[in-house]
């Protein structure tokens, strides 16, 4: 950090990769342990020599140090799912660089540093149906449909909404309109909560206007069966049909169903695609003048070289590094102008 009774600029880069906890061909939970610590400090190794590569480029001059380290499958995170839903999340796998500027002036305070704010786009979603409002006659149906999507890696979710219209059974007139609204939003759900990926990590913004399609069959022959099902069309989903309502029992012989389809928009404001993470180290700062970054990259379950993360992972972490290299350069600069001479 330099001599805290002076002014001046430090730089520190923290690299940390871990590993999801499962691993299949391991013989036992120790086995798993060692593997996976392995894995974790191959992906930090491997992320570290990137950016150390682009700081030699664009910060010549100026000494940082990108210690590099991995914690295997011992620090999970808070935000995700139970393990026994979900166990090789997205998160789990990742590598996490973190960028720390601080500004130590002629007084010093010690206290833990700020709270890390983590850009997390996601390849994990979480969908739940708050709420339906059909109405049909002759053959035509129309659904009000209001749905929550969810970041389980940030905690955060928005609600999309809107008409989706198409065709189904006809139904009589005392039947012309079905509401599904009795629970409050965000409180309950029809259905079940679906965990589903995307093959790319998309943002609250990329999910602001989509198209679905909402599908509906029902039959009745002594045992009644129903299922409901949502497809989002224009985003690539695994699995690719969402079914959050199954349900099996006993009831007359009946048909019902329907198919609609439409745009989804989102209620209210973007929530963010940031994780905020405690800071663990304590340094010299000046308060107003610590800065602190951070990127989330996730890799395929078991692999930990650059080229196995996607070309858009790859782009973020070169864009990221540099951007925050040049920031650090011009701050370097402006400080260098602005500190007392003897």
């Amino acid at each position: 950090m330099g001599d805290p009774k002076s002014n001046d600029l430090a730089v520190r880069i923290n690299v940390v990769g871990h590993a999801s906890p499962r691993w299949k061909s391991a013989k036992n939970r120790t086995e798993a342990d060692i593997l996976n610590q392995r894995l974790s400090e191959n992906r930090a190794q491997n992320v570290q020599r990137a950016v150390e590569e682009i700081l030699k480029r664009e910060l010549p001059g100026l000494p940082i140090v990108v210690p590099a380290k991995g914690v295997g499958s011992k620090e999970g995170f808070p935000t995700v799912p139970e393990r026994g839903a979900i166990d090789n999340a997205g998160i789990d796998r990742s590598v996490i660089v973190t960028v720390d500027l601080a500004v130590t002036r002629r007084t010093i305070e010690s206290r833990p540093s700020g709270p890390a704010r983590v850009y997390m786009p996601s390849k994990l979603w979480t969908l739940k149906v708050i709420s339906m409002f059909r109405g049909a006659g002759l053959g035509y149906v129309q659904v009000f449909l209001r749905v929550s999507l969810g970041n389980p890696n940030t905690g955060k979710n928005i609600i999309l909404s809107g008409w989706l219209a198409g065709g189904g059974a006809a139904m009589d007139v005392k039947d012309s309109f079905k509401i599904d609204t009795d629970q409050p939003d965000l409180g309950g759900q029809i259905g079940d909560e679906v965990a589903f990926h995307t093959k790319e990590a998309l943002t609250f913004d990329e999910w602001s206007s989509v198209l679905a399609r909402l599908e509906k069959v029902e039959a009745s022959f002594i045992v009644k069966a129903s299922l409901t099902q949502l497809k989002f069309t224009n985003v690539e989903t695994d699995p690719d049909t969402l079914a959050f309502d199954r349900s099996i029992g006993v009831g007359l012989i009946s048909a019902d169903g329907f198919l609609v389809a439409g745009r989804l928009t989102r209620e209210g404001p973007n929530p963010g695609d940031y994780l905020e993470l405690p800071g663990k180290d304590n340094i010299w700062i000046h308060p107003t003048d610590h800065h602190y970054y951070g990127l989330l990259l996730s890799f395929p379950t078991g692999k930990a070289d650059l080229k196995d993360l996607t070309e858009n992972d790859r782009k973020l972490l070169r864009d990221f590094v540099t951007n925050k290299a040049r920031a650090i350069a011009a701050l370097s600069e402006s400080f260098n102008k602005s500190a007392p001479h003897p």
